[in-house]
């Protein structure tokens, strides 16, 4: 049994594959719907991977597939809102497995959330972003804007999946091989971009989830385990249920 009002959060660690991460929320979704779980917050950095939401297609890519391959970056289409996007080490990934009625809140407070959530990490490292016409969190750097902190996701009755993606310490180069969410890879940047000086990653998974926590008014309650094991604790409830 869980607690009401809680959120576990589980550090999965670095080079996670997105599409064993996929499984695993899906598995958690899944268990979540049925009230078997707490609510869930997955951080963790992926190897390089494209990911083509369901708004998006390969018109989002700016390289042949081929050229993908040999640098070892997978394409995968998921579910999540959005078009194509790039996940790569130095980018801190939180996926939320939370059910919106039990909290009370509706998909856009939501979204809204998690973009609320980054503005506050960022603000707490002397950076100023904020929410515009645009989904994600920006920076106006030299008279433009700038996309630091991206948000997609997916419901099912209620329950989410994906989450937030902000940008730490990446290399940015490697966003030239898409239009990322659409939009001119010029346009994307990080924190250590902005700030000119290193960050701490970890530093940056703990304030992402209490802030996470507090948007969404539960407790964080941080579980010790990896990717491995929770996934494979994942698949295990599933089958004696």
């Amino acid at each position: 049994m869980y607690a009401v009002g809680t959120i576990e959060v589980h550090d999965l660690g670095r080079h996670v594959p997105y599409d064993e991460c996929l499984q695993l929320q899906e598995s958690l979704l899944n268990l979540r719907l049925r009230n078997l779980i707490s609510n869930k917050l997955l951080l963790l950095e992926h190897e390089p991977t494209i990911t083509i939401g369901r708004s998006g297609s390969v018109d989002g890519l700016l390289c042949k597939p081929d050229e993908l391959t040999s640098l070892g970056i997978k394409v995968i289409e998921c579910n999540r809102g959005g078009k194509a996007m790039l996940h790569l080490p130095g980018q801190v990934v939180a996926y939320a497995i939370v059910h919106l009625r039990q909290l009370k809140i509706d998909v856009m407070q939501f979204v809204h959330s998690l973009e609320f959530a980054m503005i506050k990490v960022l603000a707490k490292r002397g950076i100023n972003a904020a929410m515009i016409d645009h989904p994600g969190v920006w920076v106006f750097v030299n008279g433009k804007w700038m996309k630091v902190g991206f948000v997609g996701i997916a419901v099912r009755r209620w329950v989410t999946m994906h989450g937030l993606a902000l940008n730490a310490s990446v290399e940015l180069s490697m966003f030239e091989l898409i239009k990322p969410c659409g939009l001119s890879p010029s346009s994307i940047t990080d924190m250590v971009s902005l700030l000119q000086t290193e960050v701490d990653i970890d530093w940056i998974k703990r304030e992402l989830a209490i802030q996470i926590s507090s948007a969404l008014n539960v407790q964080p309650v941080f579980i010790s385990d990896g990717f491995e094991r929770l996934l494979f604790e994942a698949l295990e409830f599933k089958a004696v249920r």
